[in-house]
């Protein structure tokens, strides 16, 4: 949906109230180079930066080469009739980046709210009767991260936005929850292979070898013009 409900573990002290979006804060990953540490070595934002993506790089790289992704445990999704609620119990899962998405609680939404919110959503737009509408809905689980802790912290001179000297000083990350409208999976374009000109043929004909017992023809006769249209049999190339 465009504006998918999301539920997270935690957001006290979140510096954007729970939208990740406008902070944009996140662990750098790199984990092919680490600091090569000297006496008297200038050391800055930068440096260590490179110092945690090493580390934070070859952990998630160990995670999704070793172990892959997915639910390791937890994340059932149980709906409550009576309530008319959904559910999701606690739990730790690795997405495809190897990035852990624990869940410390669980998680609930209730669906005439949620449905309230969102049924002028562009996904609902095919719906004739939107009070009684029916429908797939599919639970997502994605990773986000959110800056937290403003510190104090010496201004940039050069800024000129006149902005306070405060930075928040930590990166928390948190799995994300949203529910959203399940689509059936897009079929494949399908694109004949081998037809010629007059036949829908598939697959392609094998040319006949000189010599060869049982040779076939290089194409099969054409139908005569007037003939209802064969069958039309094509492979998909995905």
């Amino acid at each position: 949906m465009g504006a998918p409900d999301t539920t997270a573990a935690s957001q006290a002290g979140c510096g954007c109230q729970g939208s990740c979006d406008a902070c944009a804060g996140s662990l750098p990953d790199a984990p092919d180079c680490a600091i090569n540490y000297h006496f008297g070595m200038l050391l800055g934002v930068e440096d260590f930066r490179v110092e945690q993506g090493f580390h934070v790089g070859r952990l998630r790289r160990h995670q999704r080469a070793l172990h892959g992704s997915g639910v390791v445990y937890g994340y059932g999704v149980e709906f409550d009739a009576a309530r008319r609620e959904l559910k999701v119990a606690p739990g730790y899962a690795l997405d495809r980046r190897g990035r852990d998405l624990e869940l410390a609680e669980a998680q609930c939404l209730g669906l005439p709210a949620w449905w309230e919110k969102h049924r002028d959503d562009d996904d609902f737009l095919d719906l004739a009767d939107k009070d009684n509408a029916t429908f797939d809905a599919e639970v997502v689980l994605c990773h986000g991260s959110c800056l937290s802790r403003p510190v104090p912290a010496i201004a940039d001179p050069c800024a000129g936005d006149g902005s306070p000297g405060i930075a928040y000083s930590r990166i928390c990350e948190r799995p994300v929850l949203s529910l959203r409208r399940a689509r059936p999976p897009a079929r494949p374009a399908c694109r004949p292979i081998g037809c010629c000109g007059c036949c829908s043929v598939w697959p392609r004909p094998r040319p006949a070898t000189p010599g060869w017992p049982n040779a076939r023809p290089t194409s099969p006769p054409c139908r005569p013009a007037n003939a209802p249209p064969p069958p039309r049999r094509c492979g998909a190339r995905c």
